[in-house]
């Protein structure tokens, strides 16, 4: 998040990166893991792997492609879609690798999940002007946001 000085961001909640990968790869772990104990890597060790990533257009792409600067090298592309869900099934499918939020990353028998470090999430955030009047309404709907989303059995907080 960029902090300009005259908007307000409250905080909901960091939602981390998980490496997708076929189940079948040399690297996947075998057995089934739960979010808080999928293992870290590094993302070299996949450098001649294909990946399927979200579009560049995305907001998630931004963290996704610093990611692969850190590790200093460019994915080889399959393609790159809007869905989630189908990169996660493409990995599931033994096609590619790719990165998703955790959000989306479901167990699934045939994708082992790893966690990428601690510079692979996004944080979701409320943004407003500072001079921006905000009724109670607004309020109202920021405070259930951030509820609905800390309560999400998905999210990790």
């Amino acid at each position: 998040m960029l902090p300009y000085k005259h908007i307000v961001y409250r905080h909901i909640l960091y939602e981390p990166f998980y490496l997708c990968v076929p189940r079948t790869h040399p690297l996947a772990y075998q057995d089934k893991r739960a979010p808080e104990n999928y293992p870290e890597i590094s993302l070299t060790e996949f450098k001649d792997d294909l990946f399927t990533l979200v579009r560049r257009t995305s907001t998630l792409r931004a963290v996704i492609d610093r990611l692969f600067v850190k590790a200093g090298f460019k994915p080889k592309l399959l393609f790159e879609s809007i869905s989630m869900r189908t990169m996660q099934r493409l990995a599931a499918n033994g096609q590619c690798c790719s990165i998703i939020p955790r959000y989306y990353a479901i167990e699934d028998d045939d994708v082992a999940y790893f966690t990428l470090g601690p510079e692979s999430y996004w944080e979701l955030s409320t943004a407003y002007a500072k001079n921006h009047y905000i009724n109670a309404a607004m309020e109202t709907f920021i405070r259930m946001a951030a509820d609905y989303w800390l309560a999400h059995p998905y999210i990790e907080y």
